[in-house]
Formats: structure tokens, sequence, C-alpha cells
């Protein structure tokens, strides 16, 4: 089927030019890219969507490629949004960015942003919609084309779910294979052996048929697709069955047919697909190998392969698909050239003549010589080394710019030092006569030449000398006893007066010319560690060096201050391939190259990436070998074969794009919604999220690098490492916004970024509304506990109220019987008493008993009465009690009964009352009888809280263990004072004795 281009660039190098052209050295062909899964897969068609990925059509489905990974979109009759059919017949993309397949049961459209996918059916008049085969799909401007064969032509407009039938089929004959809509509306597109053109406002069609002869019969024609020329609108092309390819004129309705056999056959000329390269250049998949249509023939390129699909990324390369595997011609880069002639072939060591434009190589393995060739790689010169036993290998280059004479080669090999004089035929062994060595043919490893001629060696045995071809002397360098240990690997010219050499391990050592000592490179605060298995150094024009060592790693340092004593560590690079690099130059631009297994790698310190050039990016073979900077600022690398690098050369550098593929909440699929609202928004129950991502990059998608970091309600965690991981998992997320931020990193694109935003909300019962209602809940409930409770304590205040009242009222009535019956009573017999004639002893005595009874009844009543609950009745009746008990005696009694004014009418209970009486009487009468006291001082104090009661005399006092159980004792204080839940305290002593009562009084009196 037809291939689409998939970006058509104004501008456009052609990319097949080398493979026409001898004049151009040896142009790569196509390079496999590793596309996982794709072994048993046929890829029929390719397209690349809006976001760089290539979409493959295959008989096992549709394909997803984005640089590294495979998404496969397979049939399954369980999932209505799966593809209808694993036939995949043409891929499209479409104006609304969707990509469009062409199956043999239906049509499939997938959102490549979203991953929103639908199968739909075609349906023909008012029948119901059936999946028809579809042979392939084309974009419109209102919607999506799909060419049904025999069944006819269906439209499905933006939004809709079914495809229409606009153009029915009229015969047996009829076979809508492909077509193309213009820019005014109409549709153009192949029938069988015909090209129709179709008005969808007036629903007119034309019919312009080709009919072909050769020898004398009619051509076999079969149409199979259509493409508009890019650069002719008049033209439209023809892909057929045996027909070749064909030119239709639109404005004659002329064919043209271009053939790649020139005889006829059923079973050749089969046009596949093609792709536009340029103006009047097609690439064509013609009988299952790839051809070049030039406008006028069909060629064979350099390198024959078997192609199906063709696509044209926007970058410039061109992706083939075939039976197993996909391609990739790589953009052809400007100031990128390959020298030809016998530069293109292995085991090469070159270099830069000093006196033409041309270069010298040596070959080894093999052909053993020195050759020197003009720009293009063609030989000049060849000069073989001669045959020995063992064989003499020619390892190391490198041409002098140096008079005596200028433009002399040196070459270092496994068996001594060559050279080779301008002018002449021949290369002579130069013997090295190193201090303590056995042989003068050492191995040279590695060779610089000074300022003045000189060369510096690295030699096995021998190490690093100084070799003056003058005189032919040889110096060797002093190493401390820290460095003996190692081998140097290489060397390279630090400055004028200093050579840097690299051992096998630990730290550079730097040569002073001076004194042929070397001493450890000062390089400060840098990682030690990381120092191993360096394989050399380039120093920059700039001053600083880059080390390079076998495991893909740079470093880079500079010198502190001028004279480089000491250096400061810059920064370090990995490469993720692990590549082992071999040697290094810089152009004049002071970018770095250097050679490795896999390629060529260019370091940028501008920009701090790390470029890798290998057969995908267009350069020849892997370049294992040599590296050397040329006079007009350029470089060449070789190995196997050989590249020039000018200083003009930009590498490709892709802008790669991170997309989120895949949003899995719980296990459940929830990619469409949060890629359409950018974000999600899940209930606190699903919290196991997992993000499947990465970035498109088709070249080099396999070495990038992921990490992630998340924000949570602004704490930001630090960047974790996923390594070439693409899948993400999220568990237990907490409420609360989540932001996830994952970063793409590889040496040679510029880092990307993406987030997703998610936000988890809390549990109903976590929420605010929820907290408030809580809240609210509560204070209600509070509210409610709490009139509950203050309103069974007003009603136990109201029945302690009452009882009081009850209490009063039994009091009053208790003081008025007493007063009123037993008073009056007692009176009446005290008076009667007093009239007693008889034994006056016995009446007063009868008189004084009742009296006595009627003053502690007063007593009594007084207590009982309800209406002297209060502190100002209760100290009245104190200090009128105080001044009868000091009736008619000879001592002072004093009195401090106090109150605060605001506290007279604060009620005290009778109980209280009367223990308070009897004790303070009875400490009177106690200081009155018996401690022969001329002083007595009684102190009151009424608080709401409590009562406070001392008797202080100025007597002898007395002894506490003699009194008597019997009588008025301290036993009396201590009773009374616990019946009202007080304490009583007796002090006695030579100056006289004191008895004080603390009690708290009540907050009720009953």
């Amino acid at each position: 089927m037809m291939g689409r281009p998939c970006i058509w660039p104004a501008v456009f190098p052609f990319l097949l030019e080398a493979l026409l052209s001898p004049v151009h050295g040896q142009v790569p062909g196509p390079v496999p890219l590793r596309v996982p899964g794709i072994e048993n897969t046929i890829i029929i068609s390719i397209v690349q969507d809006q976001l760089g990925a290539l979409w493959l059509g295959t008989n096992r489905g549709l394909l997803r490629f984005d640089g590294a990974s495979v998404e496969r979109y397979q049939s399954d009759p369980a999932d209505p949004r799966a593809i209808p059919n694993d036939g995949v017949y043409h891929v499209s993309l479409g104006t609304d960015g969707a990509i469009w397949a062409g199956t043999a049961h239906g049509v499939y459209r997938i959102d490549p942003v979203t991953g929103e996918r639908a199968a739909l059916r075609l349906k023909a008049g008012d029948a119901p919609a059936r999946p028809l085969e579809c042979l392939a799909t084309a974009p419109g401007a209102r919607g999506q084309w799909a060419f049904a064969g025999g069944q006819g032509i269906f439209f499905c407009t933006h939004g809709d779910t079914v495809f229409r039938q606009v153009v029915r089929g009229t015969n047996k004959s009829f076979r809508a294979a492909d077509g193309w809509e213009a820019p005014d509306g109409t549709l153009w597109y192949c029938d069988r052996s015909s090209v129709r053109h179709f008005d969808p406002a007036s629903g007119r069609e034309q019919e312009f048929p080709c009919r072909t002869v050769i020898d004398g019969r009619p051509m076999y024609l079969l149409f199979t697709g259509l493409e508009p020329d890019r650069y002719d609108a008049n033209t439209l092309w023809c892909t057929s069955w045996s027909a070749g390819f064909v030119r239709f004129d639109r404005t004659t309705g002329a064919f043209t047919h271009h053939l790649s056999r020139t005889t006829w056959n059923g079973l050749w000329n089969i046009v596949r697909t093609a792709i536009q390269l340029g103006p009047d250049r097609w690439m064509l998949s013609v009988d299952d190998s790839l051809k070049v249509f030039d406008g006028r023939t069909i060629r064979d390129p350099a390198t024959p392969v078997n192609a199906h699909g063709l696509c044209r990324s926007g970058t410039g390369e061109v992706f083939i698909g075939r039976q197993g595997g996909l391609l990739v011609y790589p953009d052809e880069r400007p100031h990128m050239r390959p020298p030809g002639g016998d530069l293109t072939a292995s085991n090469l060591a070159v270099t830069g003549s000093v006196t033409d434009s041309g270069f010298w190589a040596t070959r080894f393995y093999k052909d053993r010589a020195l050759f020197h060739t003009d720009r293009s790689g063609r030989t000049l010169a060849r000069i073989p080394f001669p045959q020995e036993q063992p064989v003499c290998e020619p390892l190391r280059l490198l041409a002098s710019p140096y008079p005596a004479p200028a433009g002399t080669i040196w070459v270092g090999s496994s068996r001594g030092l060559w050279k080779h004089a301008p002018g002449t035929d021949h290369v002579d062994l130069i013997p090295l006569k190193v201090p303590g060595a056995s042989t003068e043919r050492p191995r040279v490893f590695d060779l610089v030449e000074a300022g003045d001629g000189r060369l510096w060696l690295n030699l096995s045995p021998g190490g690093v000398v100084r070799f003056d071809p003058a005189i032919g002397s040889v110096t060797p360098v002093t190493w401390p006893t820290s460095m003996q240990e190692h081998g140097i690997v290489s060397i390279t010219r630090l400055d004028a007066e200093h050579v840097l050499a690299i051992p096998a391990r630990g730290l550079p050592a730097i040569i002073e010319e001076r004194t042929m000592s070397a001493v450890p490179m000062a390089l400060g605060d840098a990682p030690l560690a990381e120092l191993e298995d360096m394989m050399g150094a380039v120093v920059r024009p700039q001053g600083d060096v880059i080390f390079f060592a076998s495991a893909g790693r740079l470093f880079h340092v500079r010198p502190s201050r001028p004279g480089g004593e000491h250096w400061d560590w810059v920064r370090s690079w990995q490469i993720p391939e692990r590549p082992v690099f071999q040697e290094g130059a810089c152009d004049g631009r002071g970018r770095l190259w250097l050679t490795s297994d896999g390629g060529a790698h260019l370091l940028d310190l501008e920009t701090g990436l790390v470029h890798v050039l290998n057969a995908a990016h267009g350069v020849p073979k892997p370049l294992g070998g040599s590296a050397a900077a040329l006079k007009d600022g350029s470089v060449v690398l070789a190995g196997n074969g050989a590249m020039v690098f000018g200083t003009g050369f930009e590498p490709r550098v892709d802008d790669v794009q991170l997309v989120l593929r895949r949003v899995l909440v719980n296990g459940a699929d929830s990619t469409a919604p949060a890629l359409r609202r950018g974000s999600l928004q899940l209930p606190h129950e699903l919290n196991n999220i997992t993000l499947a991502f990465g970035c498109i990059a088709l070249l080099e998608g396999d070495v990038l690098e992921y990490a992630y970091r998340l924000v949570h309600d602004g704490d930001t965690t630090h960047w974790t490492s996923l390594g070439t991981q693409r899948t993400l998992n999220l568990t237990g997320l907490p409420p609360g916004i989540h932001e996830v931020l994952i970063r793409s990193d590889g040496p040679g694109s510029s880092p990307a970024t993406m987030s997703v935003l998610m936000k988890i909300m809390p549990p109903w019962w976590a929420t605010w509304w929820a907290r408030g209602g809580f809240l609210a809940l509560f204070i209600v409930l509070i509210t409610l506990a709490t009139r509950a409770v203050l309103k069974a304590r007003y009603q136990q205040r109201l029945q302690a109220v009452e009882r009081e009242r009850e209490v009063e009222r039994v009091r009053m009535r208790i003081a008025r019987d007493i007063h009123d019956g037993i008073g009056s009573g007692l009176t009446k017999i005290t008076m009667m008493t007093r009239q007693l004639r008889g034994d006056g002893e016995q009446a007063r005595r009868i008189a004084a008993a009742s009296t006595d009874l009627v003053s502690e009844l007063g007593e009594i009543v007084w207590t009982v009465d309800p209406r002297n609950d209060t502190f100002g009745s209760f100290i009245a009746f104190v200090r009128s009690t105080l001044g009868k008990q000091s009736e008619h005696l000879d001592l002072r009694l004093t009195s401090e009964l106090t109150c605060a004014p605001e506290y007279k009418d604060h009620l005290i209970g009778p109980e209280f009352k009367r223990n308070t009486l009897l004790v303070m009487k009875e400490a009177v009468n106690n200081a009155l009888k018996h401690s022969g006291a001329s002083h007595i001082d009684v102190r009151l104090e009424l608080t709401p809280s409590e009562l406070m009661l001392q008797v202080r005399d100025n007597g002898h006092g007395f002894d506490p263990a003699s009194t008597r159980d019997g009588g008025n004792g301290l036993i009396n204080f201590r009773r009374r004072a616990e019946a009202i839940g007080g304490m009583v305290d007796v002090r006695t002593g030579p100056e006289g004795t004191t008895i004080e009562l603390r009690a708290p009084l009540p907050s009720t009196i009953m």
C-alpha cells in the first residue's frame, strides 16, 4: 500500500545524491533500528504523528514506536475499543491529529496524545454499518476519507462515529484503492485502471482511464495508490501492480509509465509505496527492493534493501519498513563528508597532510602501507612497509610541520619507529637506543611532536622518552616512585614546556621538558575514585583538558591560575552506551571529537552535550581508530573508514518531547481523562497511581534516563533516578495536592520535563465541611448536655431550696412552740419559785436553775430560728453572749467580730452557729475558771468560704496531759469542730492559752 511522507519541509537536501554520484565517498546504507518484538512482523505502512512517534501498520496490528519502546494495538473481541483486525493495510495522519488505520474489518482511529480510540464501521445508505475492508484512508479538511475497494468511498466527518458512503462501486471491476483531497475540496482517487475526480459538493465525477499498450498488447494494470506531487500542483503519481511508477497530468489527463524493468511481466514493476524527497526525486519500494526515481529513471541504490512501508520524518531521516525490522536512512548533514578511495578501507590511522589539502594514512592488519591521498581520498602514493617476520603493524601516524624537511611522516608501529621523508618512495626504520632496553625496535604506543621537531614517544620497553631526530639521542623521563608501578597509556602535548602523561591507574602526570621529570597532576578536590581506566586526554586551545576513560566517562579540568600548577575540577559526563574511547582531537571551535567502538562522539562544552554519531546519523562505520585536527580547523576520524567533520558541522539536537502515555488508577486506565483535563482529581481510596511515560527520540530513545520528584502541598522531595525505567508507581498517596515532576536526560539532548498534577480528595469525614459539621454537632451536643446538666442542677437546686424552706418553716414552728409553750412555762415556774416564803435558799437555787434553763433555751431558740441565719445576726448574738459571760467579772474581755459589709446578709447554718457558740463559750468559761487570766481576747472572722474563731487569754496555761476526760476538756473542742468539718488548734504555755477554730462554710444551709 501507499505510504505517505509525514512532514514535508519546504527546503530539503537530496538524501540519496551521494548514492548516485561517484565523486563522493562511501555513504552508509540504511541502518537497522532496534524495535522490540517485531521480528515476525511485516511493516506495511508508516506514518509519523505530530509528537514525533512512528505508527507502523503491520500484519500483526498497529504499533507505536518512540525510539525505545513499542505499544501494540491488536484486535480483541472483548474490547469494543480494540482495533477491528490485526491486518493493517494503511495508516495516515488526519487533519484532526489522529492516527487513522485502514484494516480488513473497518477503520481504527486513535488519538496519539490522549490515547482515546475507537473502531469505526462503514455505512452504505440506509443499511446498517458494517466492518468493511478498508484499503486506505486519506485526510480531508472536514474529516477522513476511507477507500473500501469495490464497496466505494466513504467519509467520516470530524466528531462522527461512522463512515458514510459518498461514492458507490459502479461495477464488479470498480476498486477504490487510495486518494487525495485537493485544496479545493474535491477528491482525486485511483480505480483499478483509472484515475477519477469527484466533487462532493455537486456529486459529479469524472473518469480518466489509463490504456497503455506495450509490444502491441494491452498492459495489465492495477493502481494501488495515489500521491500528489508536492512541487507540481498539476501532477499526481500512482503506484501500481506491474505498470511501475505512473505519472498523471491533471490538466491533460495523460499518463506516463516509469518501469524498473523494461520487459513487461505481470510479476514485475510492482511499486508498493513511494515518498517524495524533492523535485523529481522519489524513493520507491519496487519489487520488494528499495529504489530511487529521479523523474526519468528508476535506479538501484548502493545498498539493496527489501522495503515495504516508507516514511520521511520531520528531521530528514527516511524510515523503511520491511519484514521483521525497521530501517533508517540518515539525513545527510552539511560539513560532514566521507573521503573515498582507500580511505574507505578498514583498520586506518589518518592525519592531515601539512603540504597539501590531502591526507596521510596507514593501514594495519592488512595491506600494511603508508598512503598519501587527495582531499577526495584518491590515492596519490602508496608506500608499503617491508615484509618482515614477525609482522610490523603501523599503528600511529604523525605529519610534522617543522623543517628538515617539512612534511616528514612519522609512523609508530608494533616494531619500532618509522620515518618517511618527503619526495621519497620508502619508509625507513629509526633505531631507538633507549637506556636499559634490550631492543632498538620497541613498540611505539604513542608519539607527540615537541615545538622544535623533537618527538615524545611512549615506548614498551622504555616508557616515555624524548627523541631528537637530528642527533638520534633518546632521553628518558624520571618518574616518581608512586607512578613507576603503572604503565603509561598515552601522552599529549600540554603546552610548550610540558607533556601530559596518562597512566593506566592513578593520577595523570605532568612532564617538565626542562628537567625531564614527572610530577602527579594537582587536581584539588576532584573525585579521584573516578579517575580510573583513563585512555587519554585532549588539550583544548584554551588550556583546559578533557580526559576520557574506557567506560564512556569524560572529565573536564582547567588550570586554577596561569602556569598549570593546580587544576580545578569542572564536571564529568557518563555516556550510557559506555563506549571505549580511543583517540580525541579538537576542531577549530574547541569542540572535542572522539573515536570509539560505538562510532564518533562530539563534546560541545558550550552546550554541555555529548552527541553520538553512528551509522544512524550518517557515519559509515564505527570509528574506533585515530582522530586528528586538520589545518582548516576540521577533524578527520578514522578506523573502519574515515570521516571529515568541518567546523561548520552542527549535530542534530533532538527537541526531545517527554509525553505521558498511560495513567492507571488502582489498576484502571484513566489516561484519557487525565490528559483531557490536564490533571487528576481522585477520591481518597483511589490513591495508587501508575504513570507510564517516555521521550520520543527515534534514534537514541533507548539511552535516555529518567528521574522524578514529588511536590506535596508545597513540600518538595529530591530528584530520584529511575535509570531507563519508563514507569513510576506511586502507592498510598495521602490526601492533598501532588505534583509529579518527571525529567529525561541524555548526553546528546537537552533535558525535558513534564508534570502530572493530582489531587487526592480527603474522605468525607476529613473534609472542611464535614469537620465544620462535626464541630457544629459537637457544639450542639455540648450545649444540649450543658443545658441538661444545668437543668438538672436547677431542679436539684429548686428541690434543695424547697427543702430549705420546709426546714425553715419547721425551725420557725419549733422556735415558736418552744418560746410560746416551754419558755412561758419555765418563766412562770421561775416567778412562782421566787414567791416562795419558806426555804429561801432552796427557792433561790430553783430560781437560778430555771433562769439558766430559760437562758439556754433562749440560745437554742435563737439558733433554730432561721431569721437569725445571717452573718450580721450571728455577730450580734456572739457580742451579746460575750457581754453576758463577762458581766460582773473583775477582768478585761475584748472582742473583734468582723465580716465585710457586703457579706452581712450571707447565711450561716444553725448547726454551724450552735457548735461555734459552744466552742467559744466553753473556751471563755475555761479561761474564766482555770487560767487566772486578767485579759481575754476573742476574734471572729466570717467570709463566704470560711469561719475563724480565736479565744486567747494571758493566764498561766495548763498541762494538756493532765486534763480530765469527763470535763470540758480538749475532746469537746475537737468533736464540735469535726461536727462542722473544721479543725481546732489549742496552744498553751506560761504566757497564756490560745484556742483557734477554723471551719469551711457550706454553700447551703439546712
